[in-house]
């Protein structure tokens, strides 16, 4: 079966599943929901907290190193993240390797597909 066929049920069930074995942290800074604005130190819009949780599919979207097309299988996914995690810090790291410890260098390197692979037939 292909797997870039996965559909949302295949990757919520594997957002779950990765929940679960890694206690709801964010597989980028390691921390559970928190509000940015707290941690910050900044002032709350409208007045309250407003917790942002773990539940950012991650997978690795490079069309460069990913198969055209994939939405998320489960060769190419990554982890679970904060919105701003995922959004926020993961797009400058992929771009800038002086801000890339061991451990994102090692993170961002999941989810990686050979194109060569794809092209020869091999990747599936």
């Amino acid at each position: 079966m292909n797997t870039m066929q996965d559909n949302a049920k295949q990757r919520n069930d594997r957002k779950q599943q990765w929940l679960k074995e890694h206690d709801g942290l964010c597989a980028v800074c390691h921390t559970g929901p928190f509000c940015p604005a707290c941690h910050y130190g900044l002032e709350h819009k409208g007045g309250t907290c407003s917790p942002q949780p773990v539940n950012t599919y991650d997978h690795n979207h490079n069309r460069g190193t990913s198969h055209y097309g994939c939405k998320g299988c489960a060769r190419c996914f990554r982890g679970v993240t904060h919105k701003v995690c995922n959004r926020g810090f993961l797009p400058i790291a992929e771009r800038s390797a002086f801000l890339q410890s061991d451990y994102t260098r090692e993170y961002l390197a999941k989810g990686y597909v050979d194109q060569s692979e794809e092209y020869m037939g091999r990747g599936r």
